[in-house]
């Protein structure tokens, strides 16, 4: 069993133990040909989102639900692949964030994390973050090192307490979260500002 996998199958077995309702809400995988299909449709095909998705299908947005109920990452939810796919395509036709960047998590508000798809360059596989409220960080600054790195570090802010469920959601300890990112996202700049 690789890393992703291994992390993967922890962080649900912790949203399952603190956060039913939320696991719960976690979408079933698609089929692998479904997720080439969606992938190849906006030119984002790529063997860490083909397996990410092979794992869990995000969580729909519901607006007659409150969503950010939901987070467990600080930055929003896991996005549904056909939900990604149309949101990179209006985005990137609006030229909010380049074509090489896929939304990956999400609050439905306009902050997500997106993943590098350029192989060839030293951010391939990171996630940066976009915020619409901050008007975007200009230049978008890197947030997790990778997919694995984002796993690893939901799963240890959960571990170490910086992440718990209230009854509003997740209740947050902002210091012990950035400690545990800056260590498990070293190369991020995000991380490097605290």
């Amino acid at each position: 069993m690789n890393d992703f996998w291994f992390l993967a199958n922890k962080l649900e077995k912790i949203l399952c133990e603190n956060a039913e309702f939320l696991y719960q809400k976690l979408q079933v995988p698609l089929e692998p040909s479904m997720i080439q299909s969606f992938l190849s449709t906006c030119n984002a095909f790529d063997p860490q989102l083909e397996e990410f998705f092979a794992w869990k299908n995000g969580i729909p947005y519901n607006v007659s639900d409150y969503t950010l109920r939901y987070d467990f990452s600080s930055q929003g939810v896991f996005l549904p692949l056909s939900f990604a796919v149309s949101l990179s395509d209006s985005f990137k036709s609006y030229g909010l964030w380049p074509e090489y960047l896929f939304p990956l998590v999400g609050n439905y508000s306009g902050d997500y994390l997106l993943y590098d798809l350029r192989i060839d360059e030293p951010t391939y596989g990171m996630l940066f973050l976009f915020s619409k409220s901050a008007l975007s960080l200009d230049p978008m600054m890197t947030y997790c090192d990778s997919i694995t790195a984002m796993l690893s570090t939901i799963i240890a802010c959960f571990e170490n307490g910086a992440f718990r469920y209230g009854k509003e959601g997740l209740d947050i300890d902002f210091d012990l979260m950035i400690e545990i990112n800056k260590r498990n996202n070293p190369a991020s700049s995000y991380w490097k500002q605290f």
